[in-house]
């Protein structure tokens, strides 16, 4: 069940809708010129709107600039139903935002159809739209799982004895480990760097995962990621 704005003067047209709509198990509201349908429009907050063009308040085409002005009505189906085949009316209520046409009279059948495709467009529209704002949530969730794992990771190589650097630029999280055999490790997280001694051992992490290593002479030589972190460094 959907909740339809139907708008014309004309008492006839109107019960027409009404009756047609209701049958096919809808809500319905009517209104007989756009001011009146504006003050409806907060209350009733239609799924779409039945609208004919001319009226004698406010016309159709100046009530579909004004809803459009509103923040949850920039995209509600909108159909014009109009007697005119003047180029310059249809041209107008489109480029006010009309979503679609109907001729009067109206024939019963084609309302409940016309009607219902726009209202399975428009479920579909607010599906995507829904996904799309998940999908966004989850890439920012993902990143920051990744930001937390690195910093993670700084910390327990720091408490292990290595050299350690946070993410995203922060200062050294760990110290230098002692004088052993392996000498000083290196993990560059995130663009960071720090002067190291030619035969230091160096890991590149990107993203979480090892990319290069060896010592900060030779990976030097490669002209890869890290001689890319060194010059960015500098």
């Amino acid at each position: 069940q959907a909740r339809v704005l139907v708008v014309d003067d004309s008492d006839m047209e109107r019960l027409l809708a009404r009756k047609t709509l209701e049958q096919a198990g809808h809500q319905v509201a009517v209104a007989r010129d756009g001011r009146e349908a504006l003050e409806l429009v907060g209350a009733f907050k239609p799924d779409i709107v039945l609208m004919d063009v001319l009226m004698p308040e406010m016309d159709g085409v100046s009530f579909i600039r004004a809803l459009r002005q509103l923040q949850n009505h920039r995209d509600q189906p909108i159909v014009m139903v109009t007697t005119t085949e003047q180029r310059e009316t249809r041209i107008a209520a489109l480029d006010a935002g009309a979503t679609d046409f109907l001729r009067k009279p109206i024939e019963p059948v084609e309302l409940r159809v016309r009607v219902q495709n726009l209202l399975g467009l428009r479920e579909a529209q607010t599906a995507m739209r829904d996904k799309a704002a998940w999908l966004a949530k989850e890439v920012r969730q993902a990143t920051q799982d990744l930001v937390d794992s690195q910093r993670d990771m700084a910390r327990r190589l720091a408490t292990a004895g290595f050299l350690a650097l946070a993410p995203d630029g922060l200062a050294p999280v760990g110290g230098y480990p002692g004088n052993d055999d392996d000498g000083r490790t290196l993990i560059v997280i995130a663009h960071e760097y720090t002067d190291m001694a030619a035969y230091d051992r160096v890991l590149v992490l990107k993203d979480g995962q090892l990319v290069e290593q060896g010592t900060h002479e030779s990976l030097l030589r490669q002209r890869g990621a890290y001689l890319a972190l060194v010059e960015r460094r500098h």
